[in-house]
């Protein structure tokens, strides 16, 4: 049987007074009792047989009278505990209740995808502790839907504003990284010869080999993620980018032949159109990395990290096969 809060507060508070209650009647009925039986000492005072005992009558019958007075104080202070403690309990029920439909609400509205909310609930006990708890929580749901928004449905890798937010919170931490900017190769050819959902393959494919190549290479904390396309950013710690630029060309150049026709990996290239419309031919797709650390050189913002990037990314690009370069330039552009 389930039985509301109020139902529960307001049991255990009559539970109290019941029991408060017996203990004034228990102590009123002794008071009762030692007042007459100090009431019947004191009378043999009064009588012939028991002389000896007059001269404590008047103190037992002050004794009795305190007694009467004891018992009304009794009497007094158990009615205004009564009172006292259902008025207190009454307020009890009416804070927790008020409490608990502001907490109802926020999480009903969290429950809608509505996550800019904060309970006005300032009270300093656990209800409090509870609200603002849930409103960290929120706080945190709406980081993870621009997150979910943000992500790429492809490879289920966060985006820009995710990656934005892992360099500023680096930055802000003074914390010393390496952001790897990879791009494939020749991968438009590929897509005009074997079509997108091949490509997209590739595209999935290497999402995937990056993010294993963290787990295995990287440390607690690395970062990828999927800018769109082809297009990646792996950001670590300057002491791994070998490591991780190594392996992750070494795995790409093992995974990619997967994808060619026999015929196009014997004659190691495909044929298409580049840009300018005209037709040549394209090697079999590599991969190149271009590195960008802040550990000999100050970086003023994500923006400018994306500029050196995209200038070590075109250089490393003409070079043949998969490659990667870092850039170790000094001075603060």
């Amino acid at each position: 049987m389930r039985f509301p809060l109020t139902l529960k507060i307001i049991s255990g508070n009559l539970v109290f007074a019941a029991l408060l209650g017996a203990v004034c009647i228990v102590a009123v009925s002794t008071l009762n009792d030692i007042s007459a039986r100090i009431d019947a000492f004191s009378a043999l005072g009064g009588s012939g047989d028991a002389t000896a005992w007059k001269p404590l009558a008047g103190p037992l019958l002050e004794i009795s009278g305190l007694a009467r007075e004891a018992v009304l104080w009794v009497v007094i202070l158990g009615a205004a505990g009564l009172v006292g403690g259902f008025f207190l309990a009454l307020l009890a029920v009416f804070h927790i209740l008020s409490a608990l439909g502001k907490l109802k609400y926020a999480t009903h509205l969290i429950a809608e995808g509505i996550f800019d909310l904060e309970p006005q609930i300032r009270s300093r006990d656990e209800i409090g502790d509870l609200a603002r708890e849930l409103s960290v929580m929120a706080k945190k749901f709406k980081q993870y839907e621009q997150m979910c928004l943000d992500a790429s449905p492809l490879t289920r890798l966060p985006g820009n504003i995710a990656i934005e937010r892992s360099l500023l919170e680096k930055m802000r931490k003074g914390e010393k990284f390496a952001l790897c900017y990879i791009d494939l190769d020749n991968f438009k050819a590929y897509n005009d010869r074997y079509g997108y959902a091949k490509g997209s393959e590739i595209i999935k494919a290497t999402g995937e080999l990056v993010y294993n190549m963290r787990k295995s290479y990287g440390r607690e904390g690395d970062f990828v993620g999927h800018i769109g396309g082809d297009d990646f950013v792996l950001i670590t710690a300057p002491e791994n980018i070998k490591a991780l630029c190594e392996n992750i060309i070494h795995g790409f150049d093992k995974l990619i032949p997967r994808y060619y026709s026999p015929e196009d990996l014997e004659r190691g290239f495909v044929v298409g159109i580049d840009r300018y419309g005209v037709e040549r031919q394209f090697p079999i797709m590599t991969i190149s990395i271009a590195v960008v650390s802040d550990a000999h050189r100050e970086i003023a913002s994500p923006t400018e990290i994306a500029q050196v990037a995209a200038e070590i990314k075109d250089f490393v690009k003409t070079l043949p096969g998969s490659n990667y370069l870092v850039d170790r330039r000094r001075n603060k552009r």
